[in-house]
């Protein structure tokens, strides 16, 4: 790129007044200087057979985005517009995940029947801006029965919400996980008079992990 720099100035002296004034006797005529005005415009000249390749802002930028695999639990899903499903998950270190399925209402998804409430699956997640998104699925322990019998579903239904309370995105409790998911299979195969007895046994346990344990050798009644 060559560049002609062209330098013009010019100068005009103030022109004087067309109208004659009677100056006082003994005044001093000021003389003011003339005003001068310097341009300076600059020429651009291009070589023949130059090629510019001016570079865009951000151009060659790519975001990096980060996928990464997640053991979990299903708690919970809600829907999201026509065909996407909102999942609450609790993952194997104990904290809680939510994330997107895009399409998952769809028929003929390509999840499938992988991502149902109170399943075990290894999840392949990616970044997003408030929630992940799941891209791949594969199941662990699918859990059926636990969706096909309706004594079976209530008590799975409590331990998921009491999982839904008292997990958060922060806090990290790998006991939790490994509690939930031994109860879920204890309750596949139990017979349904012992089903009460396990929920119970499950929030004891869980709650003791939090901090909170029940007083069994006095009534409470008396402190009160």
């Amino acid at each position: 790129m060559v560049r002609a720099h062209a330098i013009a100035r010019s100068c005009e002296p103030r022109s004087a007044p067309t109208s004659a004034s009677r100056q006082p006797a003994g005044s001093a005529t000021s003389t003011r200087p003339s005003r001068c005005s310097t341009q300076a415009p600059i020429v651009s000249a291009r070589l023949p057979g130059s090629r510019s390749s001016p570079r865009r802002p951000g151009a060659g930028c790519r975001r990096n985005v980060a996928s990464y695999p997640l053991k979990v639990l299903v708690l919970r899903k809600t829907k999201l517009g026509e065909t996407d499903t909102i999942l609450t998950l609790l993952a194997s270190d104990g904290h809680q995940v939510r994330a997107v399925a895009k399409g998952l209402r769809k028929p003929g998804s390509r999840f499938g029947g992988r991502l149902e409430p109170y399943s075990v699956v290894d999840l392949l997640l990616h970044s997003g801006k408030s929630l992940e998104i799941v891209t791949e699925a594969r199941t662990v322990a699918a859990h059926a029965p636990l969706r096909e019998d309706l004594d079976r579903t209530s008590a799975a239904a409590v331990i998921a919400d009491v999982l839904d309370k008292m997990s958060v995105e922060v806090q990290h409790e790998p006991r939790l996980f490994g509690l939930s998911t031994a109860t879920l299979d204890v309750l596949d195969t139990a017979e349904t008079a012992s089903l009460p007895v396990i929920v119970v046994a499950f929030l004891v346990k869980a709650m003791a992990m939090h901090g909170y344990r029940p007083e069994l050798d006095s009534c409470v009644a008396l402190y009160l």
